[in-house]
């Protein structure tokens, strides 16, 4: 959030829509890495894991928890593009 404030807060239309690029970019690099993560997860303990879906709570967990940031910047966005 902190490389998005001073960007976002600037009148210069060109360097906001920069700053939104450069989020999208990390933003889909890390969400890249979470599911590539969940799948190797599900995979390694699919083969060997207990009854019941229990094992899938922490690739679950981290595809949950990484979309939450989203929601804290999206609005800021939003107002922002106004």
């Amino acid at each position: 959030m902190r490389y998005l404030r001073t960007p976002l807060r600037s009148p210069d239309l060109e360097l906001r829509a920069h700053a939104l690029v450069r989020w999208a970019k990390v933003t889909g690099a890390w969400g890249a890495v979470a599911v590539v993560l969940a799948v190797a997860w599900v995979v390694g303990f699919s083969a060997a894991h207990a009854r019941g879906y229990a094992w899938v709570a922490a690739p679950v967990g981290l595809l949950a928890g990484s979309g939450l940031p989203l929601q804290v910047l999206l609005p800021r966005i939003s107002r922002a593009a106004r």
